[in-house]
């Protein structure tokens, strides 16, 4: 399945898409989690994932 995964911090971000497995899937799922928790403030990045739309 194809994802997008954002990096975003206070002034900037990432963007991309990429064709994961599921265990991929699965241990990008916990780095982006430990990033939503161990960032303290809003301009520490933070990891997004989501199914990727169509159009992308």
């Amino acid at each position: 399945m194809i994802y997008t995964i954002t990096l975003k911090g206070c002034d900037d971000e990432t963007t991309f898409t990429i064709e994961l497995t599921n265990q991929e899937k699965s241990l990008i799922d916990r780095i982006s989690k430990l990033s939503l928790l161990n960032s303290n403030c809003a301009c520490m990045p933070k990891m997004y994932v989501e199914v990727a739309s169509r159009e992308e």
